[in-house]
C-alpha cells in the first residue's frame, strides 16, 4: 500500500475494519508504480483506485479481485488558487459539478476549507544588553 497517512491508504484499512478483517503483513511503498510493480510480480494484493490501473488491466497483468460486500468510499475535493480567478473551462467545469451534485440531490452540501496561514518561526529574543 502507500505510506502511512495516505487517504486511499487510510479509505481501505476503514473498509478492512468494517469487515473484521485485514492483511497479515504490509508494506509500504513511496508510489503508485511500485505498488503496481510489486503486486504485478506476484507480491501480493493491494487496495487501489480503478483509474490508476487501467493500463495493467487491458493489458491484463493485474486483475480486479471482486469482494461482496465490500465497498470502499472516498471523498475528493476540487480545488483552486484562492487569488487567481478561474478561467472559462474551469468555470464551465464548476457549472458541471454544480448541476450533477443538484441532480444527485447533494446541493447544499458543499463546505470551504478554511486556509490556514503558514506559521510563523518564532524567533528567540535576544538578550538585553549589560550595562
Amino acid at each position: 500500500s502507500r505510506e502511512e497517512g495516505s487517504s486511499t491508504r487510510a479509505a481501505f484499512e476503514a473498509a478492512w475494519r468494517d469487515l473484521g478483517i485485514g492483511p497479515a503483513r504490509r508494506i509500504a511503498l513511496p508510489s503508485w508504480e511500485a505498488v503496481k510493480l510489486t503486486v504485478a510480480r506476484g507480491g501480493g494484493v493491494t487496495g487501489i483506485s480503478r483509474y490508476a490501473v487501467t493500463t495493467e488491466l487491458a493489458a491484463g497483468s493485474l486483475a480486479i479481485l471482486r469482494v461482496p460486500g465490500w465497498r470502499v468510499r472516498r471523498h475528493f475535493s476540487v480545488v483552486h488558487a484562492r487569488d487567481i480567478p478561474l478561467s472559462p473551462p474551469a468555470e464551465r467545469f464548476r457549472s458541471m459539478l454544480r448541476a450533477a451534485t443538484a441532480s444527485l440531490g447533494l446541493a447544499g452540501t458543499r463546505r470551504r476549507a478554511r486556509a490556514r496561514p503558514p506559521k510563523r518561526a518564532v524567533r528567540p529574543r535576544r538578550a538585553a544588553a549589560a550595562t
